[in-house]
């Protein structure tokens, strides 16, 4: 279901949040599940819903939206346009339905992401364009300046589609999933992904066809684009690739009985240049571009290796994260490693949120200490996230005796404000978040004041924490549960109760 996704988060242009949903999704405790999804989209930001809605309220539905077929087992992606209606599944298949079989397979259940309209605004300058728009007027400045010919252009023309094709072959290789190109249409008999990923498509663990593409159309560009050597040793060359293009033919009819288009497309380009260097029989080289051609491949081979290496690396530690993530947000976890924490009825907070919220969150905090000043900034913005779900409770842990502590003022001032429903949460901001200096939160918040049930109070917050032998801060309870230093505010959602 991840994929359509993936694909209806790009129809309502919020392309740029791409990688942080999967990242979020991936590493959700509760993966893979409708939940997750939403809980990682809304983390983001993003407005979502899922709902049963009745057929009669059909037409009031959006252009788009994820829902379930009674005939069809998974989530397709439904999208409607003029009284025409189409479905896609999670293979990319696309196909047309009507209406009336919509109806008679309705379940109701719909989830809805909401439109990103700034963006849809600004879509010609996504940077997902910016960087093709670059290379644009690069390969144009270099273009004006070689005074290139008929064949260099035609050479030209089929490497910089070849560098397109590499770069799917390449998506589809360390992707791993159903994800397939445009190139590759759901068919029973066309899989890119089962063929480019086959063991019968290496040579050895070290070389796998999929180098291939990227290295002879990387080569051929930057011999073309800087004039290393002739570009008619890009048609000789592609000549001499045909047995490998038989080879590869061969084990996609007979041993993967899978056809890759984007294999097959690479495999035509280099048929083409064939044909063209054939057609004008010219084998018009020097020694010199035998030598650069040598050269640059010595060079490029063991870059490509090593940058082959590394994405690989990146993807599985990537992968091992996200499951380590979702091992440590699950629930059960948590309770394994989280000491109860009781008693704290008797004390008296500063409180922000839902108070009769299900989810609590308590610190006990101290107004000198800097990781103070990240846990209320954390705590602040998992309320404004979650306004009705979670309520903030704030004590301080601090010795009120200690005359030479000048933080101690803060502190009374903060629950003084709290106490006469003044504006307390705009005191912590500045303090925590702003960071004022002290003698200008003083000049903005200090009163001519007697702190004597503020004292009460902060007397009492001590205590508490000397009782349980909290001697630190920022002390974390979550749901009555103490935080090991593990866990972060940001992710108390995972475990918010509903």
């Amino acid at each position: 279901m991840n994929l359509l996704v993936n694909k209806y988060l790009k129809d309502v242009n919020h392309n740029n949040i791409l990688d942080k949903y999967n990242d979020l999704y991936e590493s959700h405790p509760n993966y893979p599940s409708l939940l997750s999804i939403s809980d990682s989209l809304s983390f983001l930001n993003i407005e979502n819903i899922s709902a049963n809605v009745p057929f009669q309220h059909f037409d009031e539905l959006p252009d788009r939206f994820l829902t379930k077929l009674n005939h069809i087992d998974d989530f397709i992606l439904l999208t409607k346009h003029n009284n025409q209606y189409k479905i896609e599944n999670n293979s990319n298949k696309v196909e047309a339905i009507s209406i009336d079989i919509i109806n008679q397979n309705w379940n109701g259940l719909v989830f809805i992401i909401g439109e990103n309209e700034n963006n849809s605004k600004n879509l010609a300058f996504n940077i997902e364009y910016k960087w093709l728009l670059y290379i644009s007027i690069i390969l144009s400045l270099f273009f004006f300046k070689q005074n290139f010919d008929f064949q260099n252009i035609f050479y030209l023309s089929t490497t910089l589609f070849g560098l397109y094709i590499s770069y799917d072959i390449l998506k589809t290789y360390f992707k791993k999933d159903n994800n397939e190109s445009k190139f590759c249409s759901e068919n029973k008999e066309i899989s890119c992904n089962s063929v480019i990923n086959s063991k019968d498509y290496k040579f050895n663990k070290y070389f796998e066809f999929v180098d291939l593409p990227i290295l002879f159309f990387s080569i051929s560009f930057l011999g073309i684009l800087f004039n290393l050597f002739s570009s008619i040793l890009i048609g000789f060359l592609s000549l001499l690739s045909f047995p490998l293009i038989i080879y590869s033919i061969h084990l996609q009819k007979f041993k993967i009985k899978k056809w890759c288009s984007l294999c097959l497309i690479a495999s035509t380009l280099l048929i083409f240049n064939s044909i063209f260097l054939l057609m004008f029989n010219n084998l018009k080289y020097s020694i010199d571009d035998v030598l650069n051609i040598i050269i640059i491949t010595i060079i490029i081979t063991p870059i490509w290796f090593l940058l082959k290496n590394s994405i690989k690396d990146n993807i599985e530690k990537t992968q091992i994260s996200n499951n380590l993530l979702r091992f440590k947000r699950s629930e059960k976890v948590l309770e394994a490693v989280s000491e109860v924490v009781n008693e704290l009825e008797n004390v008296a907070f500063i409180t922000i949120g839902n108070s009769n919220a299900k989810n609590n969150l308590t610190l006990f905090i101290t107004p000198s200490c800097s990781f103070c000043h990240e846990a209320i900034k954390d705590a602040l913005q998992l309320i404004e996230k979650n306004k009705t779900s979670v309520n903030l409770k704030i004590g301080y842990n601090i010795n009120i005796n200690n005359i030479d502590n000048p933080y101690v003022k803060i502190a009374r001032i903060i629950t003084y404000l709290f106490n006469n429903s003044l504006d307390y949460q705009q005191a912590l901001t500045d303090w925590h978040i702003k960071k004022l200096e002290m003698n200008l939160w003083l000049n903005k918040w200090d009163s001519d004041t007697v702190f004597i049930f503020e004292n009460e109070v902060l007397e009492k917050q001590l205590n508490w924490c000397t009782t349980k032998e909290f001697n630190y801060a920022p002390v974390r309870i979550f749901n009555n549960k103490l935080l090991s230093h593990e866990y972060e505010i940001k992710e108390l959602h995972y475990f918010f109760i509903e």
